[in-house]
């Protein structure tokens, strides 16, 4: 009697699971097929919108994809996709889409750690051999690599100061190399949105996006500049303080697009894509200039973009 409970039970949390599951489908399939499509007003929803934010000119299958923000809850999830363009993310759902997104971010990340403990590594290592001058055999361009028309260049000797210096930025280079080797992943996070609209006549002409992303770019790139901290040492005696992880969990503010511009009408790229962009798009690629888009897709033909109101929740106007 008590294994038959436990069977009926079983029973009703898997035909449970399998109803919330199609819930979720249903509400995915329509969030895609919205009429109009508005970015903040989207956001607010308990459906995720996935948003493609892509560079170059006008938008083609070609159209390099920096950033994927997933908008839900009033609040934006950003992820690093290393420049992989929009042909990547074809034929895909939803869920598809959101954990190749969360592997391409963890790649970005390795990326970057990689190339950062590389240049470490060669610059200290180039380091290390003006410590003690060698003679080298530099072949005659217009003969080639001719041993016999080679002429030796022996390295200058470094100066007692430059010595020091060149010490010091070895010693610390070996150090940032231990911070780059235990430097921690972080998985992106539903973040606030700060949307600002621009208006004109008292009609919306414009609409920007802020959201916040790990710059792990500046992050490493402060551990391999040992350059940099040379010229710095000699100049000041100190390097420059390692700022941590943390200090860049930053905004997009520094660099803003405000896109015043909307697609008229899905734009087909295998898949259906409305949104925003920063210039219009033209007939002729020659013609267009370089700039970004906000892209999302849609399965409805008549699906329009449109700019965000002033009292839609989360957004402010520029003053």
């Amino acid at each position: 009697m008590h294994h038959l409970k436990r069977w009926q039970f079983a029973l009703m949390a898997g035909l449970l699971g399998l109803t919330l599951a199609g819930c979720g489908t249903s509400a995915t399939k329509e969030m895609n097929n919205q009429k109009t499509v508005n970015f903040a007003q989207d956001a607010q929803s308990k459906t995720p919108r996935i948003w493609y934010e892509t560079t170059g000119s006008n938008v083609t299958s070609d159209s390099k994809v920096a950033y994927i923000i997933v908008t839900q809850n009033g609040k934006g999830t950003v992820y690093r996709t290393s420049n992989y363009t929009l042909p990547n993310f074809y034929h895909k759902s939803d869920s598809q889409i959101i954990a190749l997104a969360k592997r391409l971010d963890k790649r970005s990340y390795t990326l970057k750690r990689d190339a950062a403990y590389a240049a470490n590594t060669s610059t200290y290592d180039e380091l290390a051999q003006t410590l003690h001058p060698t003679t080298t055999r530099v072949p005659d361009p217009a003969v080639g690599d001719d041993s016999s028309s080679s002429e030796s260049v022996t390295m200058k000797p470094l100066t007692t100061t430059e010595k020091k210096a060149t010490k010091f930025v070895m010693s610390a280079l070996k150090d940032r190399r231990l911070k780059i080797e235990s430097a921690q992943y972080q998985k992106p996070t539903p973040q606030p949105l700060k949307i600002t609209v621009t208006k004109k006549h008292g009609q919306v002409v414009g609409e920007q996006m802020v959201y916040r992303h790990h710059d792990y770019d500046s992050y490493f790139a402060q551990l391999a500049d040992s350059s940099a901290w040379a010229k710095q040492y000699l100049k000041s005696g100190q390097l420059a303080t390692i700022k941590p992880m943390s200090d860049y969990f930053v905004t997009t503010e520094g660099s803003p697009v405000v896109y015043k511009h909307l697609t008229k009408k899905p734009l087909s790229i295998v898949d259906q894509y409305v949104g925003y962009l920063e210039k219009k798009q033209t007939d002729d690629d020659d013609d267009a200039k370089d700039a970004g888009a906000l892209l999302t897709r849609t399965s409805n033909d008549q699906s329009v973009m449109a700019f965000d109101q002033a009292n839609t929740t989360g957004v402010t106007v520029k003053k």
